[in-house]
């Protein structure tokens, strides 16, 4: 599951963030699909954690 929260900064639940290889800090960028409810992630470029 992922949540948007204030700011618009999105959580990732441990699994989603396994399955994706992501780290807290990552920035990862997403592709709105035909579906304007469905979301695809397309790139990830790492980041300096905060």
């Amino acid at each position: 599951m992922a949540t948007v929260q204030e700011g618009g900064r999105i959580t990732l639940n441990r699994g989603i963030r396994e399955f994706l290889d992501v780290s807290p800090g990552d920035v990862v960028r997403l592709k709105r699909e035909e579906n304007p409810k469905q979301v695809s992630l397309v790139k990830m470029e790492l980041v300096e954690a905060e």
